[in-house]
């Protein structure tokens, strides 16, 4: 946590940021928490928002069956931590490359890899793991 001002992502200024399509700051995260569902993703970022408190990273998380603007709204604000789904991440990692990229990412976290792995999630991750395959300059 000492290193958190040297470690943080690109941000927007909070007091002045206004989330608009063309107006955002690509997702960069350091750390990546995949987990099977939404609860267990939501339980994770309260836990993060916790250890994050008054450092300077931030937390977010995505997960299909939410509102998916309101959840590129969260990323488009600036991401160190990032939790989510495997499905909600590909579709961002893959649809919205200009918005999320793990080109910084440092530490990749499988809750539940056993459950993740019987559950036929290999596609997804292999998405996962190579950052989607595409490379996207920064506009």
């Amino acid at each position: 946590m000492g290193k958190a001002k040297k470690l943080c992502a690109p941000r927007p200024n909070p007091a002045t940021f206004v989330p608009d399509p063309r107006n955002f700051t690509r997702a960069e995260p350091l750390m990546l928490i995949v987990c099977p569902n939404r609860e267990l993703a939501v339980q994770i970022f309260n836990e993060a928002r916790r250890f994050c408190y008054r450092s300077m990273l931030r937390p977010c998380v995505v997960y299909g069956g939410g509102p998916r603007r309101d959840q590129l709204n969260q990323i488009a604000k600036g991401c160190d931590v990032l939790i989510g789904t495997p499905g909600r991440l590909v579709d961002f990692i893959t649809n919205e490359p200009e918005r999320l990229s793990l080109c910084r990412l440092k530490y990749m976290i499988v809750d539940e890899a056993d459950e993740m792995l019987s559950a036929d999630w290999e596609d997804e991750f292999k998405v996962i793991m190579n950052g989607g395959g595409k490379s996207f300059s920064n506009p």
